[in-house]
């Protein structure tokens, strides 16, 4: 490139030329990798080692080149721009409600990430509002990137067009271009942990574009199933990008903290957790245990049975224009249930997943599926859970079960398990002692005795602010109750809500008009 054409850069240009070449590329490549539409002559490398920062032939101390200095002011603006902003009269405004205010951790959380701590780890429950703890800032300070990792491609198009209602300029990452001037960049974990993605990190970072980087959903670190995307526990390596680290999930029990703490590459002690409870007052949970006595416990036989499928159509006819999803624990299980039902089956070697679920978030009532659509399936009117038999943990049972009534609609979370039924199945092999044991904790919870809620809040929540869970309704006489507490149970035909409306920028935010709460 020769001097005029340096000349004519304007500032992110000429940062961005600096980048490529300390990532040891051309911009030539880079034009290919990020579509950066300028080329290296030979020659001109040398010349950028007495301005480029950090460069291993530089020995001493130089002086600061003028790009870097207009980098560093500006990133120093928005730092200033967000530590002194009243962020909930900014989310007043982003969103277009007066009325709305921070509630519970939300609002300690967001003055962490205002504050620049970091890491900021918060446990806040389904439509508790842990998009508006990226979102905000990002609104707040633009002029940086904002790196969102998700766990679906098809949450990346949802979370965009929510970005866009609140005009913040969001895209995915893709690595033949990236987008340099989002304010919320989108990425898988298996992408997040690539090489391109790596060298578009360093680039973020010498440009001093670089905000923050959010996990969001991050207990799909903790997923130790080595056949179960393993990019996934590789995600605490995004530390090494020097920059604010927010972990946002809705799982998190207190016995996996130090675990966490492990893969995020901090130590325990200098962690701070904002917690709050993530008990789902709205989903009745439920075990039905049906009689096979003279039916074969093979894993296809009997979920083929009258029993079985009547009592699963029962409950599509009962969601009316809601939706549900039957989980299995292998996936020839989901094939033959997805042809019993008539419906599409979802696994994780499924070639056409993104059609598949597409058409579940459309139109289509019911869908078949292993633990691979456990994770961020962010649709708010799914009235019935059900699982065939056990899970494989109580953490996959947590969240496999709080896909359940986004909405705040009553819901159910159901395991069929046939009476007599309860050694251990095949696919529990290689599941921790203590998951196995908190599994069978859970399913002893018989009509009548004992609180399944007990169990799950305990595993999930421990003690927070001073409440321990006794029995269901003990907080909330609006919540659903268990079989334990009321062995009569029968979940209503017509959802009725619970609770007060869903929070701006989660799943239950399309209803826009039925928005009148606090976030």
């Amino acid at each position: 490139m020769d001097a005029d054409a340096e000349e004519g850069m304007d500032i992110e240009q000429w940062m961005g030329h600096i980048a490529d070449l300390q990532a040891a590329h051309s911009s030539h490549v880079a034009g290919m990798v990020y579509g950066w539409g300028i080329q290296e002559q030979a020659g001109s490398t040398a010349h950028r080692r007495e301005i480029a920062p950090g460069h291993p032939s530089i020995l001493g101390k130089r002086k600061q080149a003028p790009w870097e200095d207009e980098a560093e002011v500006s990133r120093m603006e928005r730092r200033h721009q967000l530590a002194t902003m009243d962020l909930e009269a900014a989310a007043q405004r982003m969103t277009g409600r007066p009325d709305m205010r921070f509630q519970g951790v939300q609002d300690p959380a967001i003055q962490a990430i205002q504050q620049g701590e970091s890491p900021v780890v918060a446990v806040m429950p389904t439509s508790g509002g842990k998009s508006m703890l990226f979102m905000v800032p990002a609104f707040t300070a633009p002029g940086g990137t904002t790196i969102v990792v998700v766990p679906l491609v098809a949450l990346q198009a949802d979370m965009t067009r929510r970005c866009q209602e609140l005009s913040i300029s969001c895209m995915p990452w893709e690595s033949w271009r990236p987008p340099d001037t989002a304010s919320i960049m989108l990425v898988t974990p298996e992408s997040a942990v690539s090489p391109d993605f790596q060298t578009f990190l360093n680039r973020l970072r010498w440009t001093r574009r670089l905000d923050r980087i959010v996990i969001n959903k991050y207990h799909m670190v903790l997923n130790d199933q080595q056949d179960f995307r393993p990019q996934m526990a590789q995600l605490g390596r995004l530390v090494q990008a020097h920059t604010q680290m927010v972990w946002l999930t809705a799982t998190l029990p207190p016995s996996m903290e130090d675990k966490l703490c492990r893969r995020i590459k901090h130590d325990q002690a200098a962690v701070t957790i904002y917690r709050a409870r993530t008990s789902r007052p709205n989903v009745a949970y439920r075990v039905w245990r049906p009689d096979m006595t003279g039916v074969g416990q093979g894993p296809y036989q009997w979920i083929k049975s009258k029993a079985v499928v009547v009592f699963i159509q029962d409950h599509i006819q009962q969601a009316t224009r809601g939706k549900v999803i039957i989980y299995t624990n292998i996936i020839r299980q989901v094939t033959a249930m997805a042809r019993v039902l008539g419906c599409e089956a979802y696994y994780s070697k499924q070639l056409d997943k993104a059609r598949v679920l597409a058409q579940f978030m459309g139109a289509s009532p019911v869908i078949a599926a292993t633990s691979a659509l456990g994770m961020g399936v962010d649709i708010p009117n799914i009235r019935s859970i059900i699982h065939i038999r056990t899970p494989r943990t109580l953490l996959d049972y947590a969240q496999e079960s709080g896909r359940a009534g986004w909405d705040r609609q009553h819901s159910k979370a159901i395991i069929i398990q046939p009476v007599g039924w309860d050694a251990p199945a095949p696919w529990m092999e290689g599941v921790a002692p203590e998951d196995q044991e908190q599994v069978a904790e859970y399913m002893g919870v018989v009509e009548g005795v004992g609180c399944q809620r007990v169990v799950l809040d305990e595993y999930l929540d421990g003690v927070v602010d001073g409440y321990q869970r006794r029995h269901c309704q003990d907080a909330d006489a609006r919540e659903q109750a268990c079989d334990g507490c009321n062995p009569n149970w029968e979940g209503p035909v017509e959802p009725a809500r619970v609770g007060s409306s869903p929070v701006p920028g989660e799943a239950g935010s399309r209803e826009r008009d039925s928005q009148r709460g606090p976030i």
